[in-house]
């Protein structure tokens, strides 16, 4: 029988490959299974981790001791979920004897062929999640629902034909409470705040920071200028026949840089595209467009404004305190290997010209250079 530790060891090795955090939850649920049963999900997981490094499924399928449909049904899953006792096969059965990872299998078919619809993919996302639901026979929450309703439409967006056509037309700034515990020079602790501005066809994040409550305002206006250095460095914009559309969910207002930010981009692109009131503005287009989780970092817009810490504790990083700058560093780490395989593909698929091209402005660029105050006026000298 393997030692508990060793368990720790392969658990710790597979979920690393798969850059996956577990929760308390999850190290619960680990300690209940019976040696075959931890060996059978590990190498189920690890399977994943192979196809995501380009092993093809009936290898993996193979290695994990399921049957090749099996084993893309199980990937499905996991992408939508990212629930271990889905993937253990532990879940209970239904009255008709259909499991829940069947049901989620069943409903991602349905919202895939739903998406074919152009109407319905310019439905807001929870009223698409409701009719998935009630397709189900409402065997899948509308929670459940949202997630793949996300995904469909992520991949949809991923697409080739339809990222070539849709990356450089929207940008997006947001700010939401993530799992990070911000220590300052005192002792106190809050909860951090990610300040972040998105290509919105592609996910790729153009710049982010960690800021507090009361900071926050102050961290996306420095955002929004690292945006344009970022665009420049990495060439990743594109000539369009009109600018990029900004859409803007400003910072508390208990940051007054967040009220002048607000204002100032309210003045730039309308009232209609920069939300600046109500705490469900929090983090809703970054989940849209690219998850409830960026790396090892839960997104938690229930507590950005007045968060308790204890929140942010819910993931390993939450659970050690961390000063801005250490916790500024973190992030950059993990928004460097999230844009790594989207900056990957755009140059792959000529989306965006090669980075040793000279850099020429373009939709993305004109855009940003709006949400910029211009300079002060140089004054004038009379000379009597």
């Amino acid at each position: 029988m393997q030692e508990p530790s060793a368990h720790r060891r392969t658990e710790e090795s597979v979920f690393n490959r798969l850059k996956y955090q577990p929760t308390d939850d999850d190290f619960v649920f680990l300690q209940t299974l019976q040696p075959k049963q931890h060996g059978e999900l590990m190498a189920r997981l690890s399977a994943f981790a192979d196809m995501e490094a380009g092993t093809k499924t009936r290898v993996a399928a193979k290695a994990a001791g399921v049957s090749e449909p099996t084993m893309f049904r199980l990937k499905r899953i996991w992408k939508e979920t990212k629930d271990l006792k889905s993937i253990a096969g532990l879940t209970a059965r239904a009255k008709r004897g259909v499991t829940k990872t069947e049901d989620f299998a069943k409903a991602f078919d349905i919202a895939s062929k739903m998406a074919e619809d152009p109407e319905v993919r310019d439905l807001p996302l929870k009223v698409f999640a409701s009719r998935i639901s009630e397709a189900m026979g409402k065997k899948i929450s509308v929670n459940g629902a949202g997630r793949i309703a996300r995904d469909v439409l992520r991949e949809l967006r991923s697409a080739k034909g339809n990222l070539s056509n849709a990356y450089g037309r929207d940008v997006f700034l947001d700010a939401t409470a993530v799992s990070l515990t911000i220590q300052d020079g005192s002792g106190k602790l809050q909860i951090g705040i990610l300040a972040l501005l998105v290509e919105q066809a592609s996910g790729l994040i153009l710049a982010a920071r960690v800021a507090t409550e009361d900071t926050a305002g102050d961290a996306q206006a420095q955002v929004l200028k690292e945006a344009q250095d970022f665009v420049a460095n990495e060439r990743v914009d594109v000539t369009a026949p009109e600018l990029a559309a900004f859409w803007a969910a400003i910072a508390p207002q208990s940051d007054p840089e967040a009220v002048d930010l607000g204002h100032r981009l309210t003045e730039a692109f309308g009232k209609d595209h920069v939300d600046q009131t109500g705490q469900r503005r929090f983090g809703r287009r970054t989940i849209q467009y690219i998850g409830p989780v960026i790396g090892r970092l839960r997104l938690l817009p229930g507590a950005t404004v007045g968060g308790d810490v204890k929140v942010a504790k819910i993931r390993a990083l939450g659970r050690v305190p961390m000063s801005l700058s250490q916790a500024q560093s973190v992030l950059d780490g993990i928004v460097t290997e999230h844009n790594s395989k989207i900056l990957n593909r755009l140059r792959q698929d000529a989306i965006v010209p090669p980075q040793a091209t000279k850099f020429v402005p373009g939709a993305i660029s004109a855009t940003l250079s709006k949400t910029t105050p211009p300079p002060p006026p140089r004054p004038i000298r009379i000379w009597g």
